[in-house]
């Protein structure tokens, strides 16, 4: 599973600090809500990207975006 989610750590620290993952488009986004919802025995870097993938689902669906 850690395998999994090492290009997703990848990924996300290749964003820009100032877009976050507000510059990742929802099919991309909705993959990673997936694998943190499915993911188990989480490092700790990856349960902080995992909250930042939830963080940025209750953004958009705040803002009507309703992706995850």
């Amino acid at each position: 599973m850690k395998l999994l989610l090492l290009p997703l750590v990848i990924m996300l620290s290749a964003c820009s600090v100032s877009d976050g993952l507000a510059s990742i488009d929802d099919k991309e986004l909705r993959r990673q809500h997936y694998v943190c919802q499915h993911s188990v025995n989480q490092t700790v870097a990856e349960i902080q990207v995992c909250k930042n993938v939830h963080r940025e689902c209750e953004k958009r669906a705040a803002s009507g975006n309703y992706v995850c």
